[in-house]
């Protein structure tokens, strides 16, 4: 179980996936409904939480052709379900395998 912490003492619980650490940072959201690759790796949101709105992200993978940033500078992510088992002819890895292996904290599921 992982736990988001607001600055005014509202706590959401959820499953996390990816890598396994304490992070902070301010809470941002994006409506994009595909995306996901591009917006993680997107420089915009450095030192950001970054929600997702689409209930389902990681359907499609992870492709290195997708990146729009080779280092992600993003401190979380939270979405309300990932595909651990996307099924992509392009896809390199899963979403949170990715996220794993670039050490990105605090992943939140299902809150």
């Amino acid at each position: 179980m992982r736990y988001l912490i607001l600055e005014d003492g509202s706590i959401y619980a959820g499953e996390g996936f990816g890598a396994d650490r304490e992070t902070t940072g301010e809470v941002v959201f994006t409506t994009g409904m595909t995306g996901y690759q591009e917006a993680i790796t997107d420089q915009s949101y450095a030192d950001q939480i970054l929600v997702f709105t689409n209930p389902l992200i990681g359907n499609y993978g992870i492709t290195l052709a997708d990146y729009e940033s080779l280092e992600p500078k993003i401190k979380g992510v939270i979405c309300h379900q990932v595909d651990r088992h996307p099924d992509n002819w392009r896809m390199q890895t899963t979403l949170p395998k990715f996220l794993e292996h670039l050490d990105i904290p605090e992943k939140l599921e299902d809150i």
